[in-house]
């Protein structure tokens, strides 16, 4: 019995001895538990510390970042000001040279230069003047079409290419193409009287004088009238044989400029259709607008036709003869002038 109970109770106190064990197995694992949740805790808070120190060296790399890339804008923005500041010094030196240039080619090379740098609707209308002062329609025509194609912010530009467009077709002789881009450029500009008095021009060209009176008188509207506008006023009422008013217009031409060839022709023109008491004054008139521009060939014909006009009137032989010495000198000139402009326009052909 004895042995049996030992056995129990060393079986009970091997089992509380285990359970005790046991609980200090636990507690040690709780303690170890414990320290390493510690430990895992301090690691954790190096790694954020570890984490915000480097997103703050990360900070401080795209701040550094930001500041070298706007350093670099602001360098890029200086350099490409500079170069604008540059081509633009350069440009607006082109176009002072270009102003003060004489000699049109070299103007035309030196607006062509400026066009290298940039398309500027200013150099096209200027090249395209002076190609047609140099008779260049086709070019004149070409830069013409170039500042429309640009659309400037300057709708004055836009008027004055079309305008050009105009005077090159009328030199041409395309006149109702001529009067359809005046018209355009008049539409965009109503209140210049540039367009006014550029259409009256054609208008004179094909003899539509009661067109051109209004259009001169519409320029009036805008402008005071030069002794040009006024001589072409004059010429519109002669053609249209109101010698009163022709002659009232000329008479205020020419006291705006009292040496205009153009207005002593029309003059000429007028006093040789008032009868033979004028013919004197007409021959007055065409032989000071020759001494003053010998190249104004319509008055050789006025002046021929002016002579034709007194022989037929003069009873006087010698004068006959000595008018129709002077009339033949006439016709040799003109006939001259005629034969060398046939061989311009030839050489131009070739």
């Amino acid at each position: 019995w004895r042995s049996a109970t030992r056995k129990k109770y060393e079986k009970l106190h091997n089992a509380k001895r285990s359970v005790e064990w046991r609980k200090r197995d636990i507690e040690d694992i709780k303690k170890k538990s414990l320290k390493s949740e510690a430990e895992i805790k301090k690691v954790a808070t190096q790694v954020n510390k570890d984490r915000e120190a480097v997103r703050g060296q990360l900070d401080g790399v795209k701040s550094i970042k930001t500041q070298v890339d706007d350093i670099q804008t602001k360098i890029e923005t200086s350099e490409r000001n500079a170069r604008k500041s540059q081509k633009e010094a350069m440009i607006n030196r082109l176009f002072a040279q270009a102003a003060n240039e004489k000699n049109n080619d070299i103007a035309i090379g030196l607006y062509t230069k400026i066009l290298r740098f940039e398309d500027n609707d200013a150099a096209y209308i200027r090249r395209a003047n002076l190609y047609l002062d140099n008779k260049q329609y086709d070019k004149a025509i070409i830069d013409a079409n170039k500042v429309i194609d640009l659309k400037p912010a300057d709708n004055r530009n836009t008027a004055l290419a079309y305008y050009i467009l105009a005077a090159a077709k009328a030199n041409l002789k395309m006149y109702n193409e001529a009067v359809e881009f005046v018209n355009k450029g008049i539409e965009i500009l109503p209140e210049n009287a540039d367009g006014y008095k550029l259409r009256a021009s054609i208008y004179a060209q094909q003899e539509r004088s009661q067109e051109v009176i209004d259009d001169i008188y519409k320029a009036a509207t805008v402008t005071k009238l030069n002794a040009n506008d006024y001589n072409g006023l004059a010429y519109a009422y002669f053609k249209l044989k109101k010698f009163d008013f022709a002659l009232s217009n000329v008479t205020e031409s020419l006291k705006k400029n009292p040496n205009f060839p153009e207005a002593l022709d029309t003059r000429g023109c007028i006093y040789m259709e008032l009868g033979e008491k004028y013919y004197d004054d007409a021959l007055d008139d065409f032989n000071q607008a020759l001494k003053l521009n010998p190249q104004l060939w319509e008055t050789y014909e006025n002046r021929i036709n002016l002579y034709d006009k007194i022989i037929s009137k003069e009873t006087d032989d010698s004068k006959i003869v000595e008018l129709k010495r002077l009339r033949d000198a006439d016709i040799e000139t003109f006939a001259k002038r005629k034969v060398n402009l046939n061989n311009h326009n030839n050489d131009d052909d070739k």
